[in-house]
């Protein structure tokens, strides 16, 4: 096969009703943008580094007292995308090593996916650590990550190198700005109902079908790059 592995985005790729789900989660909890935006500037600017600013984050939410269970009532505002069970068991079926590469937050797959970890082979998320009264308490990134930034393409080509296969061989489906250059370097970049024109951009091939069995022709029969 022309596509040894093939990975998936979780927030907008996996699951709908979200486009990046710290986002969602901030204002469901009542977040104002001005501070989601002073944290995001000095992440961005470099004057923090990813888990300290996932872990400044958590530390909002915990003084505003949300628990695990505030997070379970929004999780079931989501749902996954159509056609991911049937997708996964093709692809599955035909042989092809898959994984998840996402900034969203394990207890989503936990809660609309209870089995991911039967359907992939990597799952690579952040996660968020609650206490015994399901309050939250710390922030795992679940990435390796390139000078304390976020990195995808890094733990892209770290798994390449584990399995011995080259980028070519990689098919990757995402739908927003953190995924293009993923989409840019992998052998066949799906931008799935994308959320931003980079996402769409560095792409191979653009699906505005809300529906995962729309991405299975071009991975199991499209060339892809040459």
């Amino acid at each position: 096969m022309r596509y040894r592995a093939v990975g998936f985005d979780v927030d907008g790729t996996l699951v709908q009703n979200v486009g990046y789900c710290w986002q969602t989660f901030h204002e469901r909890f009542g977040v104002s943008d001005k501070v989601r935006g002073i944290l995001r500037r000095r992440y961005q600017e470099g004057r923090i580094t990813y888990r300290e600013w996932g872990s400044r984050e958590i530390a909002i939410w915990r003084a505003l007292g949300v628990t695990r269970k505030d997070f379970t009532k929004v999780i079931n505002s989501m749902r996954l995308t159509d056609g991911v069970a049937e997708s996964l068991a093709v692809l599955r079926r035909t042989g092809h090593y898959l994984f998840i590469l996402s900034g969203t937050i394990r207890i989503i797959l936990e809660q609309l996916l209870p089995n991911y970890d039967e359907l992939f082979d990597l799952v690579a998320v952040s996660d968020i650590h609650f206490d015994e009264e399901g309050r939250p308490v710390s922030f795992d990134p679940g990435h390796p990550l390139r000078n304390e930034r976020e990195d995808k393409l890094l733990e892209l080509q770290s798994l390449c190198r584990e399995l011995q296969m080259d980028l070519s061989q990689v098919a990757f489906v995402g739908d927003n700005d953190n995924d293009a250059e993923v989409l840019r370097a992998a052998g066949l970049g799906i931008a799935f109902c994308p959320q931003s024109a980079s996402a769409r951009a560095a792409a191979d091939v653009v699906v505005d079908s809300a529906d995962l069995r729309s991405v299975l022709p071009h991975i199991l029969g499209a060339r892809g790059k040459v």
